[in-house]
């Protein structure tokens, strides 16, 4: 059977298109191995950098190149200046008018949150996922990262600011878990009796009582998309994340039942091997022409909302329950945890404003606005293009599971599930 041999430089994923069903023989360009340092480190945690990119179309030629539609690609960038400048001119000319909304939106966000929360009465998902900063704020800030929503933003601005520059987990610096002794964990919270629900008392020990809380929530659909585009545009996360779900979904979704024994295990041995070559980048080992796992190596979108599927319903599992796509109203136990700020991650700039003028940080509205994030640009044509691209992909069972999945983040959060109307059967 024919071999083909590829480097692990030539593995840039960062431009398949949504669908994302091509034959990989050889790679396209070379421009994500060529990333920067700073980039890989900021991809190296749990929640890696908020990229939105733009997809590209590219067809394959076997002769051992893809072929990038260059009239689409410009039009692309094209729009993406666009929506960077709308971004810019957003922050620098919010209105008076334009603030005030925000705040009333917010306000009737945490009123609807509170009233639901007691209707619905939800379980406590006695999840701790908060980490609390005394030197912000008046009495100190306490905060939720919900994963691919301005998270490593977040997360990268706090290391920046109160971590020793030399700090590292596994030699990241960027690194969730760099933070830890910041972390509020369940072991140095007080007894009910000591801090009752209804109380302003925090519930941590080591979180003072008038601290602010606040997490910044997304569109869950877009977090799905968003952490998918992470394992397209950056080779090394398909093996980082392999344990957590990228070689599961692959074997699942494109396994023969057909296969004998022998081919099951040479296409599965070179899947492993192709993998484990990712990082450190190596010349890749010969393999199989026609092994469907390394076509393409990495896990499709599809392939990615099964897997979640399948380890959610009909019994969650831990890996059913990874923060990457966990709900937030599970991830951070809103209803559980009194919240006093949940900004939306689209409706910045005008939120993000309000909630640093609530934590009393102003002043670093430039830091935490640097990052370009599609989500937050207002009316953006891009974020919900690409959004209409990839649900376009799903059938009518896996959005029925979706909707199903994040119920509650639709309910509380003011977010509309996905219509099932106008989508494959």
């Amino acid at each position: 059977m024919p071999k083909m041999k590829l480097r692990n430089k030539d593995l840039g994923l960062n431009s398949l298109a949504p669908n994302s069903n091509v034959t990989l023989n050889r790679a396209m360009d070379s421009d994500t191995t060529n990333r920067s340092a700073e980039d890989k480190e900021r991809v190296e945690s749990e929640d890696g950098v908020d990229e939105n990119e733009n997809t590209r179309e590219e067809q394959v030629d076997y002769e051992g190149h893809y072929q990038v539609n260059d009239k689409r690609d410009h039009a692309q960038s094209n729009s993406k200046q666009r929506d960077n400048t709308q971004k810019s001119a957003a922050i620098g000319n919010s209105s008076d008018e334009e603030w005030l909304e925000a705040k009333e939106r917010i306000a009737a966000r945490m009123e609807r949150i509170n009233e639901l929360c007691k209707e619905q009465k939800y379980p406590n998902f006695h999840n701790y996922y908060l980490y609390f900063f005394e030197t912000f704020g008046p009495g100190g800030i306490t905060w939720c990262p919900v994963f691919k929503a301005s998270s490593s933003t977040w997360r990268d601005f706090f290391i920046d600011s109160v971590v020793d520059p030399d700090a590292n987990v596994g030699g990241d610096h960027y690194n969730l878990a760099v933070l830890s002794r910041a972390a509020l964990t369940f072991k140095n919270s007080r007894t009910h009796e000591s801090a009752p629900r209804n109380s302003r008392a925090r519930t941590f020990q080591s979180e003072t009582d008038d601290s602010v809380r606040f997490a910044i929530v997304r569109h869950p659909i877009a977090r799905l998309i968003s952490h998918f585009h992470k394992t397209q545009n950056f080779p090394f996360e398909v093996k980082r994340q392999r344990e957590m779900w990228t070689e599961e979904a692959i074997v699942n979704s494109r396994t023969n039942s057909s296969w004998d024994d022998a081919t099951k295990w040479k296409y599965r041995r070179e899947l492993t091997k192709y993998v484990d070559e990712l990082e450190p980048p190596v010349d890749h080992a010969p393999f199989s022409i026609d092994n469907p796992y390394l076509h393409p190596p990495y896990p499709t979108f599809v392939e990615m909302v099964d897997f979640i599927i399948k380890h959610r319903e009909p019994k969650l599992d831990n890996k059913g329950a990874n923060g990457h796509w966990r709900p937030a109203v599970e991830w951070c136990d809103i209803c559980q945890n009194d919240f006093d700020i949940i900004i939306q991650l689209e409706k910045e700039p005008d939120e993000l404003m309000v909630l640093l003028e609530k934590l009393d940080m102003l002043q670093y509205k430039d830091a935490l606005l640097k990052t370009h994030n599609y989500s937050s640009i207002k009316e953006s044509i891009s974020e919900k293009r690409m959004f209409r691209e990839f649900i376009d992909l799903l059938n009518r069972q896996q959005i029925s599971s979706l909707n199903r999945m994040f119920a509650k983040d639709f309910l509380l959060l003011g977010y509309d599930p996905i219509p099932l109307k106008n989508y494959n059967a």
